[in-house]
């Protein structure tokens, strides 16, 4: 569950406690600044979707990334990450990952995760400063989504990819894995081996590492 400070919609700084499920190290150990490179992804719960409203409230994309923002179809993107946020604890069997890097949040993925399969719900990814957006943000996210998929044996993953985003959403997954059985039908979906074949791929690509037998931890975050 998650404990958040006082706050203004500008300018606040959650702390709040989750579990640690993975570091993904795909780039260099360490950036200019001389910072940790690494993603951290952490493992969220239904209760913890008024950190999540409140962690939105920060997010504005025209700020983040201005050189974008008036780009076709740019405002879809600020509009994701809001749908991500009201889904949260709106259906059982939710899975909730937030990646961090040096404690800045830059991504959020939401799937439904039942016993036989999963459906991804929405994944966004957002800059951690001004023009600083996260490399490998997005394959981080879903590679633990891909985890999740593989370790519980499901079926398939599904999921409906955006069309009219400003990015290219059906790409992205196609390199994830996913595919569309039926060419005429809006979902993509992998079954069981491509589950299992596309996770040791990116698991290996991006240096992807579980973290095992974690532990809530009291983290303390920076949006700005």
């Amino acid at each position: 569950m998650l404990a958040v400070s006082e706050y203004n919609t500008k300018n606040y700084s959650p702390n709040f406690t989750a579990r640690k499920i993975a570091v993904v190290k795909s780039v260099s150990s360490a950036l200019a600044d001389g910072a940790n490179s690494a993603i951290e992804i952490y493992s969220l719960g239904k209760k913890d979707k008024d950190f999540v409203e409140k962690l939105v409230k920060s997010i504005d994309m025209k700020k983040l990334l201005p050189s974008k923002s008036n780009e076709p179809n740019f405002s879809v993107w600020q509009n994701l990450i809001e749908f991500i946020s009201d889904f949260i604890g709106t259906t059982k069997h939710q899975k909730v990952f937030l990646a961090l890097q040096n404690k800045k949040p830059c991504g959020i993925l939401v799937s439904i995760c039942n016993r036989t399969s999963s459906e991804l719900i929405g994944i966004a990814t957002w800059p951690a400063a001004v023009e600083k957006r996260i490399k490998n943000a997005g394959r981080a996210l879903f590679t633990a989504l891909l985890d999740v998929a593989a370790s519980k044996k499901h079926k398939h993953i599904k999921l409906e990819p955006i069309l009219n985003g400003p990015t290219d959403a059906v790409g992205f997954y196609k390199k994830m894995g996913m595919s569309f059985p039926d060419p005429n039908a809006s979902v993509m979906s992998v079954d069981r081996q491509g589950i299992i074949k596309s996770y040791n791929k990116q698991a290996e690509a991006l240096n992807y590492e579980k973290v095992k037998n974690s532990s809530d931890e009291n983290l303390y975050i920076i949006t700005s």
